[in-house]
């Protein structure tokens, strides 16, 4: 039994020239285009995509599984699986799918790989047969599809968003999720641009927060991951004690069925899980703001490795999926981004400036920005107490 929470609004396309792309330009909250993919040529191949057809379509291809217990959604849970709670297995389409549907024709001698090198702290056991589904959810999540489907051009090119108003963007520039039962994302924003989901398979679950509660939500940068920021409340099951403040935020919820397309504002909060064995696609569409954005990811980026830079064990703070970078990488990363903004406001960024971290050094030195932190910390310290 999960939260009831207010209804994601479901709206239609006003008529057939009408793109998603145009609806969409002007909407500042989620919509639901109920059964929009349903009628439309150029998804039907899409929607045969069950796991199994996909699995069939690629059987060799290997890549990287997350494991989790499915006790972490229960409402005695402090909070769900962050990713560095979660097992990775690496094997095919073909196994995971198995191991979903619990064919009993897997051998548990069957090894397959763990697929990082710290997971030993996470568990020893290196068969997806290992996880009964009875009590662990699995995930192929956050795939870029250019990457796992490289040798399956057929699935590549059978995807197609450009009847929506997306010129130009399929399968190359979409990600696709593969989940079982209860399998789900933490939740988070994405600082970039804003998200079109098409569920193609299996039913979903939405939570969703606009960006304007954000001190409700208990954001948190550790774990870190580039681009994401995450809050260790269980929206399914919400604990009021542990977050006092949530009980005063506005959540939303929508379940999206086979057909549904759903539209996720930029920065809104979102908690996603399968309600089923399910299969969706999304792409990101970039905003000018994400240049602003890149900005501040660049400079959280740089303040994140440096001051953790002592913490040996990075699978306590770094997320599996981000990769460890040192100062010298995280600096071109600052400079570009600037640089970025330079170009797209006409104005000159010149090669002979300071390199970005003495830039930041200056400004993070000012006193005006020293006082504020101080302040902050101090406040950090009195909630503790």
């Amino acid at each position: 039994i999960m939260q009831e929470y207010g209804k994601v609004l479901e709206i239609s396309l006003p008529h057939k020239s009408h793109t998603l792309k145009e609806t969409v330009r002007t909407l500042t909250e989620p919509r639901l285009f109920k059964g929009c993919l349903l009628n439309r040529s150029e998804w039907a191949e899409p929607l045969k995509w069950t796991p199994e057809y996909i699995a069939e379509s690629a059987p060799t291809v290997s890549t990287t599984f997350k494991i989790g217990k499915k006790e972490w959604l229960l409402p005695t849970s402090e909070r769900p699986h962050f990713e560095t709670d979660c097992h990775f297995v690496q094997g095919t389409l073909s196994e995971f799918v198995t191991w979903i549907r619990q064919d009993s024709s897997v051998s548990c001698s069957k090894k397959i790989k763990i697929a990082d090198s710290e997971s030993e702290s996470r568990g020893s056991d290196t068969s997806l047969s290992c996880y009964p589904p009875s009590e662990y959810w699995g995930y192929c999540d956050y795939k870029y599809m250019f990457q796992l489907f490289r040798d399956t051009p057929s699935l590549l090119s059978s995807l197609d968003w450009s009847g929506l108003g997306f010129e130009k963007r399929g399968g190359d520039q979409s990600t696709i999720w593969i989940g079982s039962e209860l399998a789900h994302t933490p939740c988070h924003y994405d600082t970039y641009g804003y998200n079109i989901v098409a569920q193609l398979y299996g039913r979903k679950a939405w939570y969703l927060v606009s960006p304007t509660e954000h001190d409700k939500m208990y954001p948190t940068r550790i774990p870190y991951e580039e681009s994401s920021v995450f809050s260790p409340v269980n929206l399914a099951h919400p604990n009021y004690t542990t977050h006092p403040n949530l009980k005063g935020a506005k959540v939303l919820q929508v379940f999206m069925d086979p057909g549904d397309l759903l539209y996720v504002p930029k920065h809104w909060w979102h908690f996603v899980m399968c309600v089923d064995t399910a299969v969706s696609v999304n792409t990101w569409i970039e905003l000018e703001s994400d240049s602003q954005d890149r900005l501040r990811e660049a400079i959280i980026r740089i303040m994140v490795f440096s001051l953790k830079a002592s913490d040996v064990d990075t699978s306590v703070w770094l997320n599996p999926k981000e990769e460890y970078s040192f100062t010298e990488d995280n600096c071109l990363f600052l400079e570009n981004a600037m640089r970025e903004i330079c170009v797209g406001k006409k104005q000159k960024y010149s090669d002979q400036n300071e390199t970005g971290n003495d830039i930041l050094l200056q400004v993070l030195t000012q006193k005006k920005i020293v006082d504020i932190i101080s302040q902050e910390l101090l406040n950090v310290i009195k909630m503790d107490k």
